[in-house]
């Protein structure tokens, strides 16, 4: 009993003690685009998708 009193109070400190950053959920991009289906149907020439890993 007193190991894992003892064991959950470690684990207690050890969240509590984390930094902020790693608690909080990532924020979003600034300049993310969102795909529009005008933009699947009609994409520009640069940003055809490649189906195969590289281009050679």
């Amino acid at each position: 009993m007193l190991r894992s009193s003892i064991f959950l109070l470690g684990v207690a400190l050890l969240v509590l003690g984390l930094p902020n950053e790693l608690l909080q959920a990532q924020t979003g991009r600034e300049d993310f685009v969102r795909v529009t289906d005008q933009m699947l149907q009609d994409p520009a020439p640069e940003d055809w998708p490649m189906w195969r890993r590289t281009l050679d």
